[in-house]
């Protein structure tokens, strides 16, 4: 028999559906993340700096354009949070729905329980999320001698998973979900909000000087 399926398109859907009587969701504040600095080093300089240093910090798969004055380049990670915000869900032990204790950010992983849709069944969640983040990299003169203009986009990706397990640990089913943001567009749907958290960005421009 198909067990009945639980969270599997929206947690946050069938957790409010479940009859919560506050949001369990509390979602990040959207605030613009800088994208932008004027360096007091060459367009060269900050050039070559970048060249040499990002690929030493998990920065992979780089791509130059010096007609363009772009530079490309791949980032990921299986700790997503530490980049991405997307806020946070706090579940509690409640006796009338079944769901048990368990906080945490959605850009990342958790272990909890739930019950079934049904109430036929406890259920133990395992939630797991990666990252793959796409690091556009512009170039420009600054003003002045001797300075350059950097500007970064970075398009994130975040892949997840969540697994159903019987309190005996079999599996029951799991699903695959997926979040889409970049440095100057957040996420933003009815149910889930997420945002970058400047870290990458911040590293470019530290690597540039």
């Amino acid at each position: 028999m198909k067990f009945p399926r639980l969270f599997l398109v929206n947690i946050l859907a069938l957790t409010l559906l479940a009859g919560c009587s506050t949001n369990p969701y509390s979602a990040p504040e959207i605030k613009a993340i800088t994208s932008q600095a004027s360096l007091n080093i060459s367009k060269y300089r900050s050039w070559n700096n970048l060249k040499h240093t990002l690929p030493t910090q998990g920065f992979k798969n780089k791509q130059f354009d010096t007609r363009l004055n772009t530079m490309d380049y791949i980032f990921k990670s299986v700790e997503a949070e530490k980049y991405v915000d997307c806020g946070f869900l706090n579940l509690n032990n409640d006796a009338e729905t079944g769901i048990g204790q368990a906080r945490y950010n959605l850009a990342g992983g958790s272990r909890y329980q739930v019950t079934s849709d049904n109430d036929e069944q406890l259920l133990n969640v395992v939630r797991k999320t990666s990252l793959i983040a796409r690091v556009k990299i512009f170039f420009a003169e600054g003003e002045g001698v001797k300075k350059s203009l950097i500007r970064v986009n970075i398009a994130y990706q975040i892949d997840g998973e969540l697994r159903y397990y019987t309190v005996d640990n079999r599996l029951l089913e799991k699903e695959l979900f997926q979040y889409k943001l970049s440095t100057r567009h957040p996420k933003q749907s009815q149910y889930t909000t997420c945002i970058s958290r400047g870290v990458l960005e911040q590293n470019v421009f530290d690597a540039a000087l």
